[in-house]
């Protein structure tokens, strides 16, 4: 567990009111933070069927170094923001080279594993 400042983008007005995004902790005014890996010990995890992954452009932390808990998400549910920070889409698609049934609906890129299988 480590600490973050949550800020509010300069560029609200351009996109939306809903998103916060973080930087590193400089004061005082912090909120706890997790890694996925974190989270997964602390609630004694083996594998989360559904990862939904909406953090305003901070794909390039989480995902960039192809971190070991992502062979242990079944599906992501993901939307990258390029928009904010050039390279969110890229670094998923790296760390997302392991699901390749894909379909997007709206801002949001599913991504699974394997394909599910029918009942017959």
């Amino acid at each position: 567990m480590g600490r973050t400042t949550l800020v509010t983008p300069s560029d609200v007005q351009q996109y939306d009111h809903w998103g916060v995004r973080v930087s590193e902790a400089e004061d005082d005014n912090t909120v706890p933070a997790f890694s996925v890996d974190d989270l997964m010990r602390t609630h004694k995890l083996s594998f989360i069927d559904i990862l939904k992954l909406d953090i305003e452009g901070s794909e390039l932390e989480v995902l960039a170094t192809y971190p070991n808990w992502i062979s242990r998400i079944g599906m992501l549910a993901i939307e990258t923001h390029d928009r904010f920070r050039p390279g969110c889409r890229q670094v998923f698609e790296c760390a997302g080279r392991d699901f390749p049934v894909r379909f997007t609906q709206g801002e949001i890129e599913f991504a699974f594993r394997q394909a599910a299988q029918s009942a017959a």
